[in-house]
């Protein structure tokens, strides 16, 4: 009898369907010290990578420096053991996407006019990209999704706290409307929007959690949206919510994988034109003068300094805090406040790794979000195609983090190393997309096992 493929519920290795009657649904184990520990680094990473409550005062500064110098030493320890037991390879292969961009960024480094500073932060990135790694395999798919949404949903309700009971500390002025904004326990609104999406994004898509949770980070998502501020936020959250009705659509037409991906990439293309048509009545509904406040003139002197790097770069870090090659840039815009990024991350990988740094970061990135949801079934990739969606519309007027590795990049690989995983690093692999015209037998496996999808 010929093969067929099934997908059941925290089963997605693809499983033939002899034997499917004695198939049955794994049982919670209990959690291995190793696994507490690998939640317990995650939960550091949240708290220390979004700097919560950093501007809250002088103790709750020095307790995030104090948990950041904790947390890369738990990070050697976990990636020492999970190498001692599963090999490197295991350890690379949920990063190794990134590698030639990682290896462009040690070329990049070596004409650096700040050759420590670029070692150092290709240091930190490898170290946080390994340990989004073991955090991932070890916590498994289900158990990082829902921490996710419990972490970044706990920090809207927080913000919504801070803002209405502490507003030294949840709020921060708006010059541009004359009012406050909300800022939460984040630094300053923007963030805030950033997180707040974010917690969007898992109120929607995370599965295995009660509707009233879901609806409760919801709503408190868009709260925090809303009172923010943040036009560019709430356009994100948007495009967010665009790109996952195009997603749940996409994968439900009976076309293959590349012709799945071709519709995204013609859904994100319309939407492009539709807000270059339509740009003046955006601005004008978000408030927004030509110049993005100010953006557009940050924008045009660091990419011109990032065209004199056009090849190899200038280095990392160099386009991501004060370096050499750019800091005479944020001196000469002090007018507008402290500068000393382009507010956008295209602008930032370009100038930090050059154009071959640029095709592999970002050729990384497009296939993680119009070409992995379609070759897998189930949340996990809906997930990770979505945040890094979000990643890459915010990083249009943020920068975010190239090679200091921030929540972003950090999400991205613990998403993608957990695809496949249970609890406690056991293999269950991520399931092949459904069969396009499935048989009868698969038929039935299904309507015992109800399918996993996003």
């Amino acid at each position: 009898m010929a093969e067929v493929l099934v997908a059941a519920p925290g089963i997605s290795r693809p499983l033939p369907l002899e034997g499917l009657v004695r198939l049955r649904p794994p049982q919670a184990a209990a959690l291995s010290p190793f696994t507490i520990l690998q939640a317990l680094v995650l939960m550091l990473v949240i708290y220390v990578f979004t700097q919560m409550f950093v501007t809250a005062g002088p103790f709750m500064f020095t307790l995030e420096v104090t948990l950041r110098y904790l947390l890369w030493p738990l990070i050697v320890l976990g990636t020492c053991v999970h190498v001692s037991r599963r090999g490197m390879m295991d350890l690379l292969d949920p990063f190794s996407l990134f590698l030639p961009f990682f290896a462009i960024g040690i070329i990049a480094s070596l004409t650096s006019m700040d050759p420590i500073g670029a070692w150092r932060d290709l240091m930190f990135w490898l170290l946080g990209a390994a340990g989004a790694s073991v955090v991932g395999r070890q916590l498994g798919e289900r158990l990082v999704m829902q921490m996710l949404f419990w972490a970044f949903g706990l920090a809207m309700l927080l913000s919504i706290g801070a803002a209405l009971l502490l507003p030294g500390i949840g709020l921060t002025a708006d010059l541009r409307a004359g009012s406050a904004a909300w800022q939460g326990v984040f630094q300053g609104k923007n963030w805030l929007g950033f997180y707040a999406a974010m917690a969007l994004l898992a109120a929607l898509a995370v599965p295995g959690v009660a509707q009233a949770a879901r609806f409760a980070v919801l709503a408190a998502s868009m709260v925090c949206l809303y009172f923010a501020h943040s036009s560019g936020a709430v356009a994100n959250a948007a495009l967010l919510a665009a790109f996952l009705a195009s997603l749940a659509v996409t994968r439900r037409l009976k076309l293959s994988v590349p012709l799945q991906a071709a519709v995204v990439a013609l859904v994100l293309t319309l939407l492009l034109i539709a807000a270059a048509v339509f740009w003046d009545q955006i601005l004008g509904l978000a408030g927004r003068d030509a110049t993005l406040t100010g953006r557009t003139v940050v924008w045009e002197l660091y990419g011109q300094r990032a065209l004199d790097y056009w090849l190899l770069g200038a280095g990392p870090g160099s386009f991501t805090h004060l370096a050499p090659a750019t800091a005479d840039i944020g001196l000469g815009l002090q007018g507008l406040g402290m500068i000393q990024t382009p507010h956008n991350l295209y602008i930032a990988v370009f100038g930090e790794v050059g154009i071959f740094g640029f095709c592999a970061f970002f050729g990384a990135m497009l296939y993680l979000v119009a070409v992995l949801p379609f070759r897998f079934a189930g949340r996990g990739p809906v997930v990770l195609s979505s945040f890094c969606f979000l990643v890459l519309v915010s990083g249009i007027n943020e920068t975010h983090q190239v090679f200091g590795l921030g929540i972003g990049v950090f999400v991205i690989i613990l998403l993608k190393s957990a695809l496949g995983h249970g609890e406690g690093g056991a293999l269950v692999a991520t399931a092949p997309a459904a069969p396009r015209a499935p048989a009868p037998e698969t038929a039935y496996a299904a309507s015992r096992f109800p399918a996993v999808l996003g």
